[in-house]
This record gives structure tokens, C-alpha cells and sequence, in this order.
């Protein structure tokens, strides 16, 4: 693995009471923190996020190491721990409740479904719009959505569709006048 020795941020996260969960280290900060939200519990409570560059890697490491040590976040392990070290929360962090892994992953799952359903639903309504676009009459689509015909016809009004009219029926011939004697 390379590693960027240039320009390095030191982050800071906290929650909405100004209490510091996590110190850390990046040159990417959109990469690490969509790691974090998608592998740390404490993410969705972080509320605010400080931010400094420094000109290396290593003058970054090093305030970072004194941040843990001097301002002791929440959720830092021992700097320098490996993936296999268990992480040590100080005597704070162990008051704080902690979502079980069962809900993150729930509300995962959840968020996987909605976006499912966002797709599927767009991807109906691109369907009933081209047959109204058609000349198909919400009435006649209706029964075989789940929405109601107005639903649809607001639908189509949303997408710009044109209304279909039915055609006003008018006599070919001139109108009769009355013959006068």
C-alpha cells in the first residue's frame, strides 16, 4: 500500500453536544468518512466536523496521536493499534448506548429496499407516462396500478403529458338558415 506523504488533514467529529467521538487522519476526507458511515455505529451522531491540513503525513499522525492522548474522543482506540487489537472505549464511552449490529444492519437493509423502490417506482411511472403519451386514458391504465386514475392524471400533468381530449364532432356542412319569402 502507498502512502501519501503530502498534504494530510486531522479531522475531528462531534456529536450535537460538542462531545468529541473521533480523531483522525486522511487525505481524501470523502473517501474516509463514507468508511466511516458505512462501518462505524457512532457516524449518525456525528454532528460536527473540524477539519486542518497540515503539509505531511507525518506532522499529521503526530497530532493526531496528541489529540487521542490530550482530548480522549469516544471512539478512538490506542493510536497505532492493529485490526486484530481489541479496541479499549474509555470509561464514557462504555455509558453510551450503542446501536446492536442487528439494527445497523436492519436499517441497512431498509435503506437498500427504499432505493430499490425508488428505482421500481420511477421505472413505473415511466411506463404508465409513455401509454398515456400514447392516447391511452388514465381511466383504462388505472385499474392495473396501484394508484387511482387521478393519481395518474396528476402524474401526467406533472410529466408535461397532453391531455387527450376527447375531438369535439362538427358538421362538415354550412348552418342551416332559415329561407325567407
Amino acid at each position: 500500500m502507498v502512502v501519501h506523504q503530502g498534504r494530510t488533514a486531522v479531522y475531528r467529529l462531534s456529536d450535537g453536544k460538542s462531545r468529541l467521538l473521533y480523531v483522525g487522519i486522511t487525505n481524501n476526507l470523502t473517501a474516509r468518512w463514507a468508511q466511516h458511515a458505512s462501518d462505524q455505529p457512532w457516524w449518525s451522531t456525528v454532528a460536527m466536523r473540524e477539519v486542518e491540513w497540515l503539509p505531511t503525513r507525518e506532522a499529521a499522525r503526530d497530532a493526531e496521536v496528541a489529540a487521542i492522548s490530550s482530548e480522549s474522543p469516544l471512539w478512538n482506540a490506542t493510536c497505532g493499534h492493529s485490526p486484530q487489537a481489541p479496541v479499549v472505549l474509555p470509561a464514557r464511552a462504555a455509558r453510551q448506548w450503542v446501536p446492536p449490529t442487528r439494527l445497523i444492519e436492519q436499517v441497512a437493509a431498509f435503506r437498500a429496499v427504499e432505493r430499490d423502490f425508488t428505482e421500481i417506482r420511477a421505472d413505473l411511472e415511466a411506463v404508465i407516462i409513455d401509454e398515456i403519451r400514447a392516447g391511452v386514458s388514465a381511466d383504462r391504465v388505472a385499474p392495473h396500478t396501484p394508484w387511482s386514475s387521478q393519481t395518474l392524471r396528476n402524474l401526467a400533468g406533472d410529466k408535461k403529458v397532453p391531455r387527450q381530449r376527447k375531438p369535439t364532432v362538427k358538421s362538415l356542412r354550412a348552418p342551416r338558415t332559415e329561407a325567407t319569402s
